[in-house]
């Protein structure tokens, strides 16, 4: 278990949990300890990752020996994640282009959508196209769309060779990959979560009924 040490590095931390850069530097900004009325005295701290200057918090656990730093116990929040239920090629693209400088990371980020976008029989075309086709057909909301056309990376999918084209920003990327993780969350995280849902509420109402019928036939017996 890593310590609450004054700069934490990738051996300590796999990604960063705000931007998801491997083995990130996460420098501490602020440490204490804090009391609630009726728990006792943790050690807190707040780090930033060097690359996105996102902001960390972790909760301590003092060392039993009372030497050295704390132990880290958990962080806020917890690293990002591509969801297993987006299909291998697209989760694989969209890690990587989390991991990724904002040139590489924009076009990570848009080969994952054209992945997602072919593996729901959307091809061929360009994205802005097949997006528009998704739209049409109501797989994906209008605001997609909209947001889709507002990304300049992926405007500009079709000539990323051209040498004309301004270098992509970290906004400008992070706006892409954010982009591509809403898609797959529509496309795929939330028609599974909601069809596992209905499925157990299903079973639940139908253990019910059955209970209920019992319950009945046993009143009527007992009369």
């Amino acid at each position: 278990m890593a310590r609450m040490a004054q700069i934490l590095s990738g051996s300590d931390r796999d990604r960063c949990p705000q931007c998801g850069t491997a083995n990130p530097t996460l420098e501490r900004q602020w440490f204490g300890r804090i009391a609630g009325a009726h728990s006792p005295e943790r050690p807190w701290a707040v780090y930033a990752c060097t690359r996105c200057g996102g902001g960390v918090l972790v909760k301590g656990l003092d060392d039993i020996t009372g030497k050295g730093e704390p132990l880290i116990a958990t962080v806020f929040p917890d690293p990002r994640r591509v969801p297993d239920d987006i299909p291998e090629r697209a989760r694989v693209y969209l890690t990587q282009a989390i991991e990724s400088p904002p040139e590489g990371a924009a076009m990570l980020a848009c080969s994952a959508v054209h992945v997602m976008l072919k593996e729901e029989g959307y091809e061929p075309g360009t994205i802005l196209e097949r997006i528009d086709k998704a739209v049409a057909d109501h797989a994906v909301p209008s605001s997609v769309g909209e947001w889709a056309h507002a990304v300049r990376s992926i405007a500009d999918d079709a000539r990323q060779t051209d040498e004309s084209r301004p270098q992509v920003t970290q906004e400008e990327a992070d706006q892409v990959v954010k982009f591509a993780e809403t898609l797959g969350t529509i496309l795929f995280v939330l028609p599974k979560r909601i069809a596992e849902g209905k499925e157990v509420a299903m079973a639940i109402r139908n253990a019910g009924e059955g209970g209920s019928d019992s319950e009945s036939d046993t009143g009527e017996t007992a009369v």
